[in-house]
């Protein structure tokens, strides 16, 4: 049973995004859950005109921090090392609301190993929020037999009496509110921000609002000129990211080029095929250059050839011809010196009544 005083809301993007991470890599994959978490109270009257109020907090997860390596911050046992974690999240601390873990072929249900981690990054993160809204998402993923339709399936659990109980999920369209109370038609103002830290433009509204006396439109040309000076600030940043995103896109691009260079070199060029006869066998340059170093090293009345294998059978070349032919460039070993000569045929029929002739 799914739990009611607390609901995880996500966009179809995010929750898109999340999905592309898991299954872009191989293997079982870790990652942490960015957003806010809002309480919200609502007032009702009842028949007996009584009022009630009810709390809800809404955890809208609105981006993934994902992880390297699953065992990055923690060991087998599932013991964490907190100054790795902290360096790993940096100044994303603040956000954090959850983390997530996805198997390819695994259970839905958290390992023993799984609620270890979970209650020391409770732990790790309660300064920044409440312990019963940090919440985790059991992933995992198959296919059909064909391999034509992909099923994700997930789940949200949160920590509560021992027990790890289901969240409601809410899948919020990219035009809808994400503060929007449980899909009702009205927005409430949230009673309690646990991500205190207020944004650029919180800071620049709040010298504005003190002054009473400030028209309308002169509070917009105020708020469009701190706009643009802020702005302005951020200019030099980044030309400076944009910068060494270029350097290291120039490094990426000479080390492509270098493997690249590195492959080619390595690769042999395709043997061209030599010469042969009719009815002989089909042999490349290479296998020959091998057959020739090998019969280079053949007794001297041995005779080696460029062309033919080792045995050239006259006899069966004339037969399958059936015309005069000229055998050339037949070289014979003698101490590394090779002599050429040339051996003419000119009738098939004397061919034929002579013995075979090694070549």
């Amino acid at each position: 049973m799914a739990d009611n005083e607390l609901l995880v809301t996500i966009s179809g993007a995010a929750l898109s995004l999340l999905f592309y991470e898991n299954v872009q890599r191989v293997g079982d994959q870790m990652g942490f859950l960015l957003g806010e978490v809002l309480t919200y109270v609502t007032k009702s009257v009842t028949d007996d005109d009584k009022q009630m109020e009810s709390t809800k907090s809404h955890v809208d997860i609105q981006g993934i921090l994902p992880s390297p390596s699953t065992g990055l911050f923690y060991d087998s046992g599932g013991k964490i090392n907190l100054s790795v974690l902290a360096e790993f999240i940096g100044e994303k601390r603040e956000e954090i609301v959850g983390w997530y873990r996805f198997r390819s072929n695994g259970s839905l249900n958290p390992t023993f190993r799984d609620k270890i981690i979970h209650r020391q990054l409770d732990g790790f993160f309660s300064d920044y929020h409440n312990n019963q809204t940090f919440v985790t998402c059991m992933l995992n993923y198959g296919t059909t037999k064909i391999g034509g339709t992909h099923k994700f399936r997930h789940v949200f659990l949160r920590y509560q009496n021992g027990f790890y109980v289901p969240i409601s999920l809410r899948i919020n369209n990219l035009g809808a509110d994400a503060s929007r109370h449980d899909g009702s038609d009205y927005k409430p103002t949230p009673t309690r921000h646990y991500n205190n830290g207020p944004n650029y433009f919180t800071k620049l509204l709040e010298p504005l609002k003190r002054n009473t006396h400030m028209s309308g439109v002169q509070m917009i040309s105020m708020i469009h000129k701190i706009a643009e000076k802020h702005l302005d600030k951020l200019v030099p940043d980044v030309c400076k990211s944009d910068a060494e995103v270029a350097v290291l896109e120039q490094q990426f691009q000479r080390v492509r080029e270098e493997i690249r260079h590195i492959h080619a070199t390595n690769i042999k060029k395709v043997p061209s095929i030599d010469y042969y006869l009719p009815g002989e066998p089909h042999y490349s340059n290479k296998l020959m250059k091998g057959m020739n170093e090998q019969n280079n090293r053949l007794p001297m009345n041995d005779v080696s050839t460029s062309r033919f294998s080792k045995h050239c059978d006259t006899e069966y070349m004339a037969k399958d011809t059936g015309i005069a032919m000229n055998i050339n460039d037949c070289y014979e070993s003698n101490d590394k010196k090779k002599t050429s000569h040339t051996i003419s045929y000119s009738d098939v029929t004397k061919i034929k009544s002579e013995h075979t002739t090694d070549c």
